[in-house]
């Protein structure tokens, strides 16, 4: 039998803005879903639909199809089943339909490639119609009744207590993985379909909807079976101002002045990263005249004054006809991180805040004004 994967991937997210773009481990969301359904051996092909290029981009440098989605199936209000049943109108037109859909979710970052076989075998071997992974229950679940009043939905609360262990099976759908098959779902759009299978999975069943989410995960990364990423070099290289080429500190005079002490390495390091064809731009939130007055100095562009760094930084790439996997961004702080998790290499100093080191691919041993850019000059060895 045919199997293929597809895997819805939005653009639009009202949690968490380019959700699917964003980064576990150093890997974005989308491309572990195809990285975790490519590597499974009864998986053909694996299609992403989108109406997001950079997803588009995305999906095909970790060796997906691209299924553009029409802009009316991509609103809050679509299903995924929508996604879904357009995806195979489209390769139906082909007259190449599979047999079986893997359907995937982004925002369990840790499906592995052993899960979504498992979850196809009980199709292939004709004991189900569709199939889901999902996690085993153990508690004891209450339900309020019309009058206000709680009762056992899973056990009798009027009986004498028993044994956890003694409760039958119970499982909840991790949201990770779903199998059906195709011609099936055309006609009842409907991922349960006829008998239906539950396959305990054992990776971690994360939901990622929040930054919260994305933090929780990124702490149980030790056990990630994907290997570490050796990042290459960028295009551009993107810098926060305070507390990344000063070391956050301000002085204040008398008047009202104010001046920051930036260090010369710095400095050394951005004409290295030039002179190897890097574009370097400063981003900063900052208005101090000074920002600007360094990067004329480093013969730099700078953009400063700046409230939306995700907007501005959006239209910088749009510009250079960029992409974010194009890039790699350094910040300190926490307006720092929508574009730390979008860009291609995320990088902090040693001293940047809690949240931030724990979510970049790179925390530096330098601090901020301390030699942090030169640091990143030597990481991609151009000195």
């Amino acid at each position: 039998m045919k199997c293929v994967a597809i895997i819805p991937a939005r653009g639009g997210s009202k949690g968490l803005l380019l959700k699917n773009l964003r980064k576990v481990g150093g890997y974005r969301l989308l491309t572990r879903s195809i990285m975790a359904a490519g590597r499974c051996e009864l998986v053909s092909e694996v299609y992403v639909s989108t109406d997001c290029p950079e997803l588009a981009h995305v999906a095909t440098l970790a060796g997906a199809k691209v299924v553009v989605r029409p802009e009316a199936l991509a609103t809050d209000e679509a299903s995924s089943e929508v996604a879904l049943h357009h995806v195979l109108t489209e390769i139906g037109k082909t007259g190449d339909l599979p047999d079986i859909v893997a359907f995937l979710q982004c925002t369990s970052p840790f499906t592995t490639p052993a899960e979504v076989h498992a979850t196809l075998v009980p199709l292939i071997a004709g004991r189900a119609d569709s199939a889901f992974l999902a996690k085993r229950s153990h508690g004891f679940i209450w339900r309020n009744g019309d009058d206000g009043t709680a009762g056992g939905v899973n056990h009798d609360h009027r009986k004498p207590r028993v044994r956890r262990q003694d409760l039958a099976p119970e499982y909840q759908e991790t949201g990770a993985v779903y199998a059906f098959f195709a011609r099936d779902f055309l006609e009842q759009r409907n991922r349960f379909i006829g008998r239906i299978v539950a396959v305990e999975g054992f990776s971690h069943p994360y939901d990622i909807d929040t930054m919260e989410d994305i933090v929780r995960a990124r702490a149980e990364i030790e056990t990630d079976p994907l290997p570490a990423i050796r990042h290459g070099l960028p295009k551009a290289l993107i810098t926060d101002f305070d507390g990344v080429h000063t070391d956050g500190r301000v002085l204040v005079s008398q008047d009202g002045g104010e001046s920051v002490s930036c260090n010369r390495r710095d400095g050394m390091g951005i004409e290295i990263a030039r002179r190897h064809g890097l574009e370097v731009l400063i981003l900063s939130k900052e208005r101090n005249p000074v920002v600007d007055a360094r990067a004329r100095k480093l013969n730099i562009e700078c953009i400063h004054g700046c409230d939306d760094k995700l907007g501005a930084l959006s239209e910088w790439l749009k510009s250079r006809q960029m992409h974010w996997d194009d890039i790699a961004y350094i910040g300190d702080d926490v307006n720092d991180i929508d574009c730390l998790q979008l860009a291609g290499f995320s990088i902090c100093p040693a001293d940047a805040v809690p949240l931030v080191r724990g979510t970049v691919d790179l925390c530096l041993a330098s601090p901020g004004g301390a030699g942090c850019i030169r640091e990143i000059v030597e990481y991609f060895r151009l000195v």
